[in-house]
C-alpha cells in the first residue's frame, strides 16, 4: 500500500517566496490543499502549498512550513515516485537559482536567468558599473 513520505532534499527551503517561485515554473500552484495517495485516494491532511502536475492532477508534491523550513512531502510509489523525484530535483535547482539571483543582486550585480530548452534555469551575472 502506498503512503506520504516525506521527501529527502538536500536544500532547506527557508524562502516562501523562492519556493513559490520555483514551484511556479513546473505546474500548478495550489495552497491548503490534499495530495493524492495510489490505491487510497486523496489525503485528509491539506498541506499549505501544493505542485500539481499539469499532465495529471492526482502528481501532487506538497509543502509544510515547519520550525522556519518548508517540509515536502510526496507519494512515493511507481509512476508518481518517479514522477515526484523529477520534480523535486527540478525545485531544488530552480530554487536555488531563485537563491543566488536574490543574493547577487545584493551584491549589485544585474542578474538574468534564462530558462534552457529542457528547463533548466542559467543564471547570468553582470557586474554593475561604478
Amino acid at each position: 500500500m502506498s503512503h506520504i513520505v516525506k521527501g529527502t532534499v538536500s536544500v532547506a527551503y527557508v524562502s516562501k517566496e523562492h519556493l513559490i517561485k520555483a514551484i511556479s515554473g513546473l505546474g500548478q500552484l495550489s495552497e491548503n490543499e490534499k495530495l493524492y495517495r495510489v490505491g487510497v485516494g486523496y489525503t485528509r491532511e491539506r498541506y499549505d502549498l501544493v505542485l500539481i502536475s499539469n499532465e495529471d492532477p492526482k502528481l501532487r508534491i506538497g509543502y509544510h512550513l515547519n520550525n522556519g523550513v518548508w517540509e515536502q512531502y510526496q507519494e512515493d510509489y511507481g509512476d508518481y515516485g518517479t514522477w515526484t523525484k523529477n520534480i523535486s530535483s527540478q525545485v531544488q535547482d530552480r530554487y536555488i537559482a531563485y537563491h543566488y539571483e536574490a543574493q547577487l543582486k545584493e551584491e549589485g550585480f544585474k542578474v538574468t536567468i534564462q530558462q534552457q530548452n529542457d528547463g533548466t534555469l542559467e543564471l547570468l551575472a553582470e557586474e554593475s558599473a561604478w
